[in-house]
């Protein structure tokens, strides 16, 4: 069995949710350095195989982006009185 289709499988099977990071995949491509390895993992096929089976199991897959979770945390850490440097306001 393909490990893409393994991989989706066992992680919609095992979880309620499976959060997604959106990725950039074509600016990526540009690092001549990386471009194959990036271009062999094929993230969209993962991500679509995972929206399809988490439909089928009544699962959710959320993509939401990277900057909104930091965005998120910090705020929560603030409304905590957390400072970023171990100190407290």
């Amino acid at each position: 069995m393909d490990v893409t289709l393994k991989a989706s499988r066992t992680l919609i099977n095992e979880n309620q949710v499976v959060c997604v990071k959106t990725l950039t995949v074509k600016s990526m491509m540009k690092n001549p350095k990386l471009a194959k390895h990036i271009a062999d993992t094929n993230w969209g096929e993962f991500v679509r195989q995972l929206k399809y089976k988490s439909e089928w199991a009544d699962r959710m897959v959320v993509d939401i982006n990277a900057a909104k979770n930091i965005k998120i945390a910090g705020l929560a850490g603030l409304a905590c009185g957390a400072t970023g440097t171990g100190t407290k306001v």
